[in-house]
């Protein structure tokens, strides 16, 4: 979900400010799955909050860090103009 926010710009993920209702949107994702990986559902396993923390902590470094240069990079290298 996080990759919406960088996938909406050609350039980087801050040049422009996402729409409120984008950014509700993301921000109730990543509460339900939240919820999910905490409390589990049928046939699911819950798993501690720390743990669910440190993946959406991963999740974001992965998606702004990583994932936004390469982006930028590879649109400035094959779609010029």
């Amino acid at each position: 979900m996080l990759d919406l926010l960088i996938l909406r710009e050609r350039k980087h993920f801050w040049s422009s400010q996402p729409s409120r209702f984008l950014l509700l949107t993301v921000g109730a994702d990543l509460l339900l799955v939240f919820l999910i990986w905490i409390f589990g559902l049928p046939g699911v396993a819950p798993i501690k909050p720390i743990e669910a923390l440190t993946v959406v902590i991963f999740a974001s470094i992965i998606a702004f860090l990583i994932n936004d240069p390469i982006k930028v990079f590879l649109i400035r290298r094959f779609w010029p103009g």
